[in-house]
């Protein structure tokens, strides 16, 4: 056995002696007389090398995997019995059988020459991968992240429709069972009128998707100044939210020249009419609150 750039050869004529059970002449003549059609399938893993030591001369050395194809054209028990077990693992690996595993694992491990060998040439033939490889390689692995996140995207935006099309549902069937039990009179009365509105609002507006409240770089989805303490974890008196509202309106007012809208708002049992505000407004908010820490 030699090394040729890394890769480990054998010699054709040692080869053909081992399994085709012949002798060093009759070996020779073997590798001579094998067709050029064959000889030209392993031209790519054959060498011509000069052993070490007197006597010796150039001769043909042969891969790993090219000694097992030249084992499939020669004579010889050895020869034979190579071949029956090559089919024998060719069957078990096309019919699935599972105990290839085992033996695959224990050649992995094994220091015998043969799997010692094997191992070393599927090491020295691995394809060298160059930098356009290796770049082309990097784009198809970021495509196929950039469609798994489109995917989840789309996953995520069809969970939202389905819950939003589940609470318009119930918000349907509460207001129709409402009217039925209001009997005769289907009237609904102001209260229940806001509690249902309120709610649809806060599905469409608040816990939807809400794309069409967000335009031109402006975010109109519905805020208040409860909704903010609690985000900011700020525990505020009723005094306190009192004041924060004027000082929030008489800000707005300085900054956009006018009073801002008003909705209806159920408090303590009683319909009263409240400032509206939405998100495009969060920055006089944190002024508001800013100025209102600093009061205390």
């Amino acid at each position: 056995m030699c090394v040729l750039d890394g890769l480990q050869h054998l010699s054709i004529r040692d080869t053909i002696m081992y399994f085709g059970g012949k002798k060093a002449t009759s070996a020779s003549k073997t590798w001579e007389r094998l067709s050029e059609s064959r000889k030209r399938e392993v031209a790519t893993e054959c060498r011509n090398f000069q052993f070490p030591g007197q006597g010796q001369v150039e001769q043909p050395v042969i891969t790993f995997k090219g000694a097992l194809k030249l084992i499939m054209w020669i004579g010889g028990e050895k020869a034979k019995d190579m071949r029956a077990a090559m089919v024998s693992i060719l069957s078990r690996y096309y019919a699935g059988d599972g105990s290839l595993m085992d033996e695959i694992e224990a050649n992995a491990q094994s220091s015998a020459p043969i799997p010692q060998m094997a191992r070393a040439s599927l090491a020295a033939e691995a394809p060298v991968q160059d930098e356009f490889a290796l770049g082309h390689k990097r784009k198809l692995q970021e495509l196929d992240i950039s469609r798994q996140e489109l995917a989840i995207a789309r996953a995520k935006e069809e969970l939202e429709i389905l819950k939003r099309d589940s609470m318009r549902e119930h918000v349907v069937k509460c207001t129709e069972s409402y009217r039925a039990l209001c009997g005769d009179d289907e009237v609904m009365d102001e209260r229940a009128c806001l509690i249902l509105k309120d709610n649809f609002l806060n599905m469409v507006m608040v816990q939807g998707p809400g794309q069409g409240l967000i335009a031109n770089g402006q975010d109109h989805r519905p805020i208040s100044i409860s909704l903010v303490a609690n985000e900011k974890k700020i525990r505020i008196p009723t005094e306190g939210l009192q004041l924060i509202g004027k000082e929030l309106k008489k800000r707005y007012v300085l900054k956009h020249g006018k009073p801002p809208g008003k909705h209806d708002e159920l408090c303590n049992g009683k319909m009263i009419q409240v400032n509206s505000y939405c998100n495009k407004d969060r920055p006089l908010f944190d002024e508001v609150f800013a100025w209102y820490a600093a009061q205390q």
